[in-house]
């Protein structure tokens, strides 16, 4: 008996001896170490300014027959490529008080001005030769202006039927956008006193594949 229980322990050594062996391998391990995923950045200067420092513009005592000319350069001072576009928002008239030629010319509302309807604006696309337009019949033609009240709440630059403008590259400025602006002078006095406000918002956003 004893001689069996013997043999029974050198059969499990041998069979634990065994199966030890069949997973001893070489074997060898690396690390990576400090693995860091940073956020890039996009960071939108005009004229190298940020909000509340951007020029506005300003054009009084106009008359018919004036024209102005304004430019703003974009920086991408981030570091990833951005996507450049504009909005033209929050067009508003106002007549401050009715003069008499006003009424003479036709104007009897002593509400909401005139002068965004015979205000022209064109837009040359910044680092882009091509003029914007809004997506309005009479403002297709190349080269012509159109009258400031079309361009509202229009997102210029961004999708089609406009122009989509080209990406700045991190680090980057591109060519100036400009606005020209004319009152023609075939404008008769229904715009005397009047004034119009509005607000450009600058937008850099980044390049979808």
């Amino acid at each position: 008996m004893n001689k069996i229980f013997l043999n029974l322990i050198s059969i499990f050594a041998v069979a634990a001896i065994a199966a030890t062996a069949t997973v001893a391998y070489f074997s060898d391990t690396e690390t990576s170490t400090g693995n860091v995923f940073a956020a890039g950045t996009l960071d939108l200067k005009v004229d190298d300014q940020d909000d509340p420092n951007i020029v506005s513009v300003a054009l009084n005592n106009m008359k018919p027959g004036d024209t102005a000319q304004y430019q703003w350069s974009w920086k991408n001072a981030g570091t990833i490529e951005g996507q450049p576009w504009l909005e033209i928002v929050n067009v508003a008239d106002d007549d401050n008080g009715l003069l008499e030629p006003e009424k003479t010319a036709g104007d009897s509302e002593d509400e909401e001005g005139e002068l965004s309807q015979y205000l022209l604006m064109k837009l040359n696309a910044p680092g882009s030769t091509g003029y914007a337009y809004p997506n309005q019949p009479e403002c297709l033609d190349s080269g012509s202006k159109c009258p400031l009240n079309t361009w509202d709440d229009s997102e210029i630059g961004k999708s089609s039927p406009w122009e989509v403008w080209q990406a700045i590259a991190a680090g980057t400025t591109n060519a100036p956008m400009v606005l020209e602006f004319e009152l023609p002078s075939t404008v008769n006095n229904i715009v005397q006193s009047d004034t119009v406000s509005f607000d450009i918002v600058f937008h850099l956003d980044q390049v979808m594949p």
